[in-house]
């Protein structure tokens, strides 16, 4: 039986900060941030661990932030691009988990007897 998935998402991450999420071992990790050489660190170091690296984006024209620091950091106004893309799950994993937390693995026909009445 697969382990229930959570993912970690931070802009900016540092090892310590994602190192925590490593020791639950009751979930699949996936870790996603914006820096290449910390999702480089965790697919050399934990590979059982899922780790992706998304870009960020302006959410606006202008980021002060970046206008005053020559860079974006964590008070910048940005967003990962992609990340819901990373966050998708299926609807049959959905249900699947809802069944199995309730102790039950509805099959297609429990589902029809249960509509008819």
């Amino acid at each position: 039986m697969s382990k229930p998935k959570m993912a970690v998402v931070r802009a900016f991450p540092r090892i310590p900060e994602f190192g925590f999420y490593t020791k639950f071992s009751k979930f699949d990790i996936k870790l996603i941030g914006n820096t290449p050489s910390i999702d480089e660190y965790f697919k050399k170091n934990f590979p059982k661990v899922e780790s992706v690296c998304l870009r960020l984006k302006p959410a606006w024209i202008i980021d002060p932030v970046k206008i005053l620091f020559k860079e974006y950091t964590h008070k910048s106004w940005v967003y990962f691009d992609g990340l819901e893309k990373e966050l998708a799950v299926r609807a049959e994993e959905l249900r699947f988990r809802f069944d199995r937390e309730l102790g039950e693995h509805t099959s297609e026909e429990k589902i029809a007897e249960d509509d008819k009445g």
